[in-house]
Protein backbone atom coordinates (compact mmCIF):
# COMPACT_ATOMS: atom_id res chain seq x y z
CA UNK A 1 0.00 0.00 0.00
CA UNK A 2 2.57 2.11 0.78
CA UNK A 3 4.89 1.70 -2.48
CA UNK A 4 1.66 2.29 -4.23
CA UNK A 5 0.90 5.14 -2.93
CA UNK A 6 4.64 6.54 -2.96
CA UNK A 7 4.10 5.98 -7.10
CA UNK A 8 0.94 7.84 -7.02
CA UNK A 9 2.94 11.14 -5.35
CA UNK A 10 5.77 10.51 -7.60
CA UNK A 11 3.44 10.40 -10.57
CA UNK A 12 1.56 13.44 -9.93
CA UNK A 13 4.63 15.68 -8.88
CA UNK A 14 6.09 14.22 -12.42
CA UNK A 15 2.53 15.76 -14.03
CA UNK A 16 2.73 19.24 -11.96
CA UNK A 17 6.65 19.29 -12.74
CA UNK A 18 5.84 19.26 -16.77
CA UNK A 19 3.26 22.54 -16.43
CA UNK A 20 5.40 24.33 -14.67
CA UNK A 21 5.83 27.95 -15.67
CA UNK A 22 8.99 28.44 -17.30
CA UNK A 23 11.06 31.15 -15.93
CA UNK A 24 14.00 33.43 -17.19
CA UNK A 25 13.18 32.59 -20.95
CA UNK A 26 12.09 34.46 -23.40
CA UNK A 27 8.37 33.32 -24.53
CA UNK A 28 6.81 34.47 -28.27
CA UNK A 29 2.84 33.84 -28.13
CA UNK A 30 1.30 33.59 -31.39
CA UNK A 31 -1.50 36.11 -32.61
CA UNK A 32 -4.27 35.73 -30.73
CA UNK A 33 -7.98 35.93 -32.86
CA UNK A 34 -8.37 39.32 -33.99
CA UNK A 35 -7.46 41.30 -30.97
CA UNK A 36 -3.80 41.25 -32.61
CA UNK A 37 -2.46 40.16 -36.18
CA UNK A 38 1.21 40.18 -34.42
CA UNK A 39 3.08 37.97 -31.87
CA UNK A 40 4.89 39.70 -29.02
CA UNK A 41 7.63 38.01 -26.99
CA UNK A 42 8.25 38.39 -22.97
CA UNK A 43 10.64 36.71 -20.45
CA UNK A 44 9.27 36.48 -16.23
CA UNK A 45 12.44 35.99 -14.15
CA UNK A 46 12.78 33.41 -11.38
CA UNK A 47 13.76 36.05 -8.14
CA UNK A 48 10.22 38.14 -9.43
CA UNK A 49 8.72 38.74 -5.94
CA UNK A 50 5.33 38.17 -5.86
CA UNK A 51 4.18 39.83 -2.86
CA UNK A 52 5.54 42.98 -4.32
CA UNK A 53 4.19 44.99 -6.98
CA UNK A 54 5.17 44.29 -10.33
CA UNK A 55 4.65 46.05 -13.11
CA UNK A 56 5.00 45.10 -17.02
CA UNK A 57 7.92 46.96 -18.85
CA UNK A 58 7.53 46.74 -22.92
CA UNK A 59 10.68 47.34 -24.52
CA UNK A 60 8.93 49.21 -28.24
CA UNK A 61 10.53 46.93 -30.73
CA UNK A 62 13.02 48.64 -33.65
CA UNK A 63 14.30 47.05 -36.26
CA UNK A 64 16.50 49.60 -37.73
CA UNK A 65 15.34 49.37 -40.95
CA UNK A 66 12.16 48.32 -43.20
CA UNK A 67 12.28 45.27 -45.17
CA UNK A 68 9.65 43.27 -46.86
CA UNK A 69 10.76 40.28 -44.79
CA UNK A 70 8.37 40.18 -41.87
CA UNK A 71 10.82 36.83 -40.59
CA UNK A 72 13.33 39.14 -41.10
CA UNK A 73 11.74 41.86 -39.23
CA UNK A 74 10.88 38.87 -36.28
CA UNK A 75 14.62 37.58 -35.95
CA UNK A 76 16.02 41.31 -35.48
CA UNK A 77 13.19 42.01 -32.66
CA UNK A 78 13.78 38.45 -30.82
CA UNK A 79 17.64 39.33 -31.00
CA UNK A 80 17.28 42.93 -29.67
CA UNK A 81 15.23 41.66 -26.87
CA UNK A 82 17.21 39.31 -25.69
CA UNK A 83 19.61 40.90 -23.76
CA UNK A 84 16.99 43.67 -22.61
CA UNK A 85 15.58 41.57 -18.99
CA UNK A 86 18.76 41.54 -17.86
CA UNK A 87 19.34 45.49 -18.37
CA UNK A 88 16.58 45.59 -15.36
CA UNK A 89 16.91 42.50 -13.51
CA UNK A 90 17.51 44.74 -9.80
CA UNK A 91 13.34 45.65 -10.79
CA UNK A 92 10.21 44.15 -10.24
CA UNK A 93 9.19 43.91 -13.80
CA UNK A 94 8.08 41.21 -16.41
CA UNK A 95 9.82 42.10 -19.65
CA UNK A 96 7.59 42.03 -22.85
CA UNK A 97 8.07 43.20 -26.72
CA UNK A 98 5.61 43.57 -29.57
CA UNK A 99 6.69 41.88 -33.02
CA UNK A 100 5.00 44.85 -35.36
CA UNK A 101 6.35 44.32 -39.18
CA UNK A 102 8.09 47.44 -40.69
CA UNK A 103 7.87 47.55 -44.50
CA UNK A 104 7.77 50.41 -47.76
CA UNK A 105 5.42 49.74 -50.49
CA UNK A 106 6.27 51.64 -53.54
CA UNK A 107 8.77 54.03 -51.59
CA UNK A 108 5.58 54.56 -49.22
CA UNK A 109 6.45 53.27 -45.76
CA UNK A 110 4.79 52.22 -43.15
CA UNK A 111 6.71 52.56 -39.47
CA UNK A 112 5.02 50.54 -37.41
CA UNK A 113 7.97 50.68 -34.88
CA UNK A 114 7.40 54.49 -34.45
CA UNK A 115 4.17 54.66 -35.11
CA UNK A 116 3.81 57.22 -37.82
CA UNK A 117 0.99 59.01 -39.67
CA UNK A 118 0.49 56.07 -42.39
CA UNK A 119 0.60 53.27 -39.78
CA UNK A 120 -2.15 54.84 -37.35
CA UNK A 121 -4.42 55.59 -41.07
CA UNK A 122 -3.84 52.28 -42.70
CA UNK A 123 -6.96 50.34 -42.98
CA UNK A 124 -5.71 46.80 -43.70
CA UNK A 125 -7.17 44.29 -40.68
CA UNK A 126 -3.56 43.23 -39.61
CA UNK A 127 -1.97 46.28 -39.85
CA UNK A 128 -4.76 48.75 -38.42
CA UNK A 129 -4.31 50.74 -34.98
CA UNK A 130 -1.33 48.52 -33.70
CA UNK A 131 -1.67 50.93 -30.63
CA UNK A 132 -4.72 49.22 -29.68
CA UNK A 133 -3.31 45.98 -30.70
CA UNK A 134 -0.48 46.52 -28.26
CA UNK A 135 -3.41 46.99 -25.65
CA UNK A 136 -4.73 43.62 -26.61
CA UNK A 137 -1.69 42.08 -26.46
CA UNK A 138 -0.93 43.56 -22.86
CA UNK A 139 -4.28 42.28 -21.73
CA UNK A 140 -3.50 39.10 -22.79
CA UNK A 141 -0.10 38.94 -21.04
CA UNK A 142 -2.03 39.55 -18.00
CA UNK A 143 -4.23 36.63 -18.59
CA UNK A 144 -1.20 34.75 -18.81
CA UNK A 145 0.86 35.69 -16.14
CA UNK A 146 -2.62 35.34 -13.63
CA UNK A 147 -3.46 31.66 -14.90
CA UNK A 148 0.12 30.65 -15.62
CA UNK A 149 2.23 31.65 -13.19
CA UNK A 150 -0.03 33.18 -10.50
CA UNK A 151 1.36 36.78 -10.58
CA UNK A 152 -0.93 40.05 -10.47
CA UNK A 153 0.52 42.69 -12.18
CA UNK A 154 -0.44 46.61 -12.07
CA UNK A 155 -3.11 48.15 -14.30
CA UNK A 156 -0.46 50.42 -15.50
CA UNK A 157 2.76 49.71 -17.43
CA UNK A 158 6.44 51.23 -17.90
CA UNK A 159 7.52 51.80 -21.20
CA UNK A 160 10.98 52.31 -22.99
CA UNK A 161 11.87 53.11 -26.62
CA UNK A 162 15.34 54.24 -28.06
CA UNK A 163 15.53 56.27 -31.91
CA UNK A 164 12.55 55.42 -33.58
CA UNK A 165 10.95 52.97 -31.19
CA UNK A 166 11.33 56.48 -28.95
CA UNK A 167 8.77 57.62 -31.14
CA UNK A 168 6.54 54.71 -30.55
CA UNK A 169 6.75 55.12 -26.75
CA UNK A 170 6.93 59.03 -27.12
CA UNK A 171 3.33 58.60 -29.22
CA UNK A 172 1.77 55.64 -27.23
CA UNK A 173 2.24 57.43 -23.89
CA UNK A 174 0.16 60.73 -25.49
CA UNK A 175 -2.21 58.27 -27.20
CA UNK A 176 -3.14 56.34 -23.97
CA UNK A 177 -1.98 58.25 -20.93
CA UNK A 178 -4.23 55.99 -19.08
CA UNK A 179 -2.47 52.89 -18.73
CA UNK A 180 0.97 54.19 -18.58
CA UNK A 181 2.94 54.71 -15.06
CA UNK A 182 5.92 55.93 -16.72
CA UNK A 183 8.23 55.92 -20.17
CA UNK A 184 11.77 56.38 -20.90
CA UNK A 185 11.81 58.02 -24.48
CA UNK A 186 15.63 58.13 -25.91
CA UNK A 187 17.08 58.93 -29.12
CA UNK A 188 14.31 60.47 -31.63
CA UNK A 189 14.48 62.82 -33.81
CA UNK A 190 10.60 63.77 -33.82
CA UNK A 191 8.22 64.50 -30.81
CA UNK A 192 5.00 64.43 -30.48
CA UNK A 193 4.05 67.81 -28.73
CA UNK A 194 0.82 67.23 -26.69
CA UNK A 195 -1.21 70.63 -27.93
CA UNK A 196 -3.05 71.42 -31.29
CA UNK A 197 -0.80 74.49 -32.17
CA UNK A 198 2.01 76.11 -30.96
CA UNK A 199 3.14 80.04 -32.63
CA UNK A 200 0.37 80.29 -35.00
CA UNK A 201 2.01 76.34 -36.67
CA UNK A 202 -1.26 74.09 -36.63
CA UNK A 203 0.48 70.78 -35.40
CA UNK A 204 -1.60 67.69 -37.28
CA UNK A 205 -0.33 64.45 -35.61
CA UNK A 206 2.50 63.17 -35.22
CA UNK A 207 3.48 66.49 -34.37
CA UNK A 208 0.67 67.40 -32.03
CA UNK A 209 -2.82 67.05 -31.76
CA UNK A 210 -4.40 69.35 -34.19
CA UNK A 211 -6.58 65.99 -35.49
CA UNK A 212 -6.24 63.59 -32.55
CA UNK A 213 -9.94 63.55 -31.90
CA UNK A 214 -10.28 62.40 -35.89
CA UNK A 215 -7.94 60.15 -36.09
CA UNK A 216 -8.14 57.90 -32.71
CA UNK A 217 -11.59 58.97 -32.03
CA UNK A 218 -11.25 59.71 -28.64
CA UNK A 219 -9.95 62.84 -26.98
CA UNK A 220 -6.97 64.01 -25.22
CA UNK A 221 -6.65 62.94 -21.79
CA UNK A 222 -4.93 65.89 -20.29
CA UNK A 223 -4.89 64.94 -17.09
CA UNK A 224 -4.33 61.52 -17.20
CA UNK A 225 -0.89 62.66 -19.01
CA UNK A 226 -0.25 65.21 -16.63
CA UNK A 227 0.61 62.37 -14.43
CA UNK A 228 2.41 60.06 -16.90
CA UNK A 229 5.98 60.07 -15.81
CA UNK A 230 8.58 60.26 -18.56
CA UNK A 231 12.50 60.65 -19.12
CA UNK A 232 12.84 62.05 -22.28
CA UNK A 233 17.12 61.45 -22.90
CA UNK A 234 19.84 62.49 -25.51
CA UNK A 235 23.40 62.37 -26.10
CA UNK A 236 25.03 65.65 -26.74
CA UNK A 237 27.04 64.15 -29.66
CA UNK A 238 23.55 62.49 -31.01
CA UNK A 239 23.00 64.68 -34.25
CA UNK A 240 20.49 62.41 -35.83
CA UNK A 241 22.11 59.97 -37.33
CA UNK A 242 23.39 59.45 -40.68
CA UNK A 243 21.54 59.68 -44.44
CA UNK A 244 23.01 57.71 -47.14
CA UNK A 245 22.59 58.50 -50.86
CA UNK A 246 24.48 57.13 -53.78
CA UNK A 247 26.72 59.91 -55.85
CA UNK A 248 28.08 58.48 -59.20
CA UNK A 249 27.79 55.08 -58.22
CA UNK A 250 29.08 54.92 -55.05
CA UNK A 251 27.03 55.57 -51.09
CA UNK A 252 28.03 58.35 -49.53
CA UNK A 253 27.51 58.67 -45.96
CA UNK A 254 26.38 62.47 -44.34
CA UNK A 255 24.35 63.30 -41.03
CA UNK A 256 21.48 63.76 -41.01
CA UNK A 257 21.01 67.60 -40.39
CA UNK A 258 23.14 68.45 -43.21
CA UNK A 259 20.38 66.41 -45.56
CA UNK A 260 17.86 68.15 -44.34
CA UNK A 261 19.51 71.67 -44.65
CA UNK A 262 20.86 70.70 -48.40
CA UNK A 263 16.98 69.22 -48.83
CA UNK A 264 15.21 72.14 -47.97
CA UNK A 265 16.43 74.75 -46.20
CA UNK A 266 16.26 77.61 -49.60
CA UNK A 267 12.57 76.68 -49.74
CA UNK A 268 12.18 76.51 -46.20
CA UNK A 269 13.20 80.33 -45.81
CA UNK A 270 11.18 81.04 -49.38
CA UNK A 271 7.90 79.80 -48.01
CA UNK A 272 5.40 82.72 -47.45
CA UNK A 273 2.72 80.28 -45.93
CA UNK A 274 1.95 82.00 -42.24
CA UNK A 275 0.62 78.60 -41.18
CA UNK A 276 1.60 75.47 -43.28
CA UNK A 277 -0.97 73.00 -42.20
CA UNK A 278 -4.56 73.93 -42.65
CA UNK A 279 -6.74 70.67 -42.24
CA UNK A 280 -5.99 68.73 -45.33
CA UNK A 281 -3.47 66.19 -46.07
CA UNK A 282 0.09 67.25 -45.76
CA UNK A 283 3.55 65.90 -46.68
CA UNK A 284 7.05 64.93 -45.96
CA UNK A 285 7.92 68.48 -47.27
CA UNK A 286 5.10 70.23 -44.95
CA UNK A 287 6.04 67.95 -42.15
CA UNK A 288 9.44 69.58 -41.93
CA UNK A 289 9.01 72.68 -42.37
CA UNK A 290 6.52 72.89 -39.40
CA UNK A 291 9.71 70.98 -37.13
CA UNK A 292 12.05 73.38 -38.90
CA UNK A 293 10.00 76.62 -37.77
CA UNK A 294 8.99 75.38 -34.07
CA UNK A 295 12.64 74.82 -33.60
CA UNK A 296 13.97 78.59 -34.50
CA UNK A 297 14.69 77.48 -38.16
CA UNK A 298 17.18 75.30 -37.85
CA UNK A 299 17.80 71.54 -38.30
CA UNK A 300 19.87 71.13 -35.53
CA UNK A 301 18.59 67.94 -33.40
CA UNK A 302 20.32 69.28 -30.06
CA UNK A 303 18.50 72.26 -30.53
CA UNK A 304 15.52 70.77 -31.16
CA UNK A 305 15.72 68.47 -28.12
CA UNK A 306 16.28 71.44 -25.92
CA UNK A 307 13.12 73.50 -27.59
CA UNK A 308 11.15 70.70 -26.64
CA UNK A 309 11.92 70.81 -23.43
CA UNK A 310 11.41 74.49 -22.91
CA UNK A 311 7.92 74.09 -24.62
CA UNK A 312 7.07 71.04 -22.13
CA UNK A 313 8.13 73.62 -19.42
CA UNK A 314 6.00 76.23 -20.88
CA UNK A 315 3.22 73.80 -20.99
CA UNK A 316 3.88 73.90 -17.31
CA UNK A 317 4.43 69.74 -17.69
CA UNK A 318 6.73 68.90 -14.74
CA UNK A 319 6.56 65.46 -15.14
CA UNK A 320 8.46 65.36 -18.16
CA UNK A 321 12.59 65.14 -17.68
CA UNK A 322 15.01 66.30 -20.26
CA UNK A 323 18.58 64.89 -20.11
CA UNK A 324 21.57 66.00 -22.03
CA UNK A 325 24.15 63.34 -21.80
CA UNK A 326 27.83 64.50 -22.32
CA UNK A 327 30.20 62.93 -24.82
CA UNK A 328 27.46 60.12 -26.02
CA UNK A 329 26.36 59.85 -29.80
CA UNK A 330 23.41 57.89 -30.67
CA UNK A 331 23.82 55.03 -28.16
CA UNK A 332 23.10 54.10 -24.71
CA UNK A 333 25.72 53.34 -22.51
CA UNK A 334 26.19 51.91 -18.87
CA UNK A 335 25.85 55.50 -16.94
CA UNK A 336 22.33 55.92 -19.68
CA UNK A 337 21.24 52.51 -18.17
CA UNK A 338 22.07 53.19 -14.80
CA UNK A 339 19.64 56.17 -14.44
CA UNK A 340 16.84 54.31 -16.11
CA UNK A 341 16.70 51.66 -13.48
CA UNK A 342 16.52 54.61 -11.08
CA UNK A 343 14.07 56.24 -12.83
CA UNK A 344 11.99 52.95 -13.25
CA UNK A 345 12.74 52.23 -9.63
CA UNK A 346 11.70 55.58 -8.53
CA UNK A 347 8.54 55.56 -10.24
CA UNK A 348 8.19 51.87 -8.63
CA UNK A 349 8.39 52.78 -5.39
CA UNK A 350 6.71 56.04 -5.46
CA UNK A 351 3.91 54.25 -6.58
CA UNK A 352 3.42 51.75 -3.65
Amino acid sequence: MKILLFLLITAITITLGCKQPEYDRSIIVQPCGENFSWPYIYNVKKNLKKNKKAYILIRSNNSGFPSSSYEEIKKTAIDKFEYFPSLFSDLNVICMQPIFPRFEIEDVGFDFHSMDRNSVIITNSLYKRIDLQLIAMIDDLKNRLSEKYRIKVENKILLYGFSASANFADRFSIIHPSIVEAVAIGGNNKYLFPVKSWNNENLPFPLGLYDFDKLFKKIFEEEEFRNVKRYIFRGENDLGGEWIEEVNGELIRIPYYEYLEKTYKEEFDNDVRTTVFGGENYNEFDFQLILYRINGNTFNQIELFRNTGKIFKDLKLMNNEFVLYDDIGHKVNNEIIADLVTFFSNVIDDSD
